[in-house]
């Protein structure tokens, strides 16, 4: 009798034993729902918030585009009234034939729109007009643009002035601040360094005023004051925020040679 009882005792340990176990693995069971739970609560919020900043940074990008084809499509309007008004027929052409450029341009026809440019009398447009045809010839001439400053950084670079000279004018009648001012800082120094001073003065002068408190700025002043010619007032260090020095190629960027005696 005395076995039968502990036989009993020990099945009724095992039986408590195992309850406790299964109870354990219910409660395990909960606790690692609850935890899937909040991790795919927190992934959901995590991924609409991202969802909801792509959304927004989008819908930016579309109407800073949006707004820049309105001001364009205004533009163009304006000379369109303008090249109504022309007297002069051929003054009248130039202008309906910018137009048409700009609206192949807007069309993503870049082969009409160089068709087009290429019909254009710059010297019979506003200057307004030729702020529209500077913007449509940077598109279509994107990469002859490219051709004609990487030229005239290994003309410069070869100490080759005159070469220099032909190609960065050229890159800075179309796209005066190009490469972040690159173009006309070094344009200044070889129009310096072939003694052109009268042509070095006022882009040393443009480059300091574009971007004051730069290394290159501060060059641009030494030169003024060297030849002759007072420097631009710069910020000073007390200023909430220096410009940044502009950024030039990220490869085989010109050297500054010494300047001219």
């Amino acid at each position: 009798q005395e076995k039968t009882i502990q036989t009993a005792t020990v099945n009724a340990q095992i039986a408590k034993a195992e309850r406790e176990a299964e109870l354990r693995k219910q409660q395990v069971a909960i606790q690692q729902q609850a935890l899937e739970a909040e991790i795919n609560k927190k992934a959901d919020a995590d991924r609409y918030a991202v969802e909801q900043k792509a959304a927004a940074d989008l819908s930016k990008r579309q109407r800073e585009a949006e707004a820049k084809k309105y001001e364009l499509e205004m533009e163009a309007e304006a000379l369109r009234a303008q090249a109504e008004k022309e007297a002069e027929p051929e003054t009248g052409g130039s202008y309906e034939q910018l137009i048409e450029a700009y609206n192949a341009f807007r069309g993503e026809n870049l082969e009409a729109a160089l068709g087009a440019l290429n019909e254009v009398d710059t010297q019979q447009i506003s200057e307004g007009a030729m702020s529209l045809y500077r913007e449509v010839y940077r598109a279509v001439h994107a990469e002859e643009l490219k051709g004609w400053y990487d030229a005239g950084e290994t003309a410069y670079n070869a100490g080759n002035w005159a070469e220099a000279v032909e190609n960065l004018q050229r890159v800075v009648d179309m796209e005066e601040m190009y490469q972040d001012g690159y173009a006309i800082y070094y344009l200044a120094r070889a129009y310096e360094s072939s003694e052109d001073t009268e042509k070095a003065v006022p882009l040393f002068r443009k480059f300091a005023e574009a971007y004051p408190g730069t290394v290159r700025a501060n060059y641009c002043n030494q030169a003024l004051t060297r030849l002759g010619q007072p420097a631009v007032e710069q910020q000073q260090s007390n200023q909430p925020q220096q410009p940044q020095e502009p950024q030039g190629p990220q490869e085989n960027q010109p050297q500054d040679p010494q300047p001219p005696a």
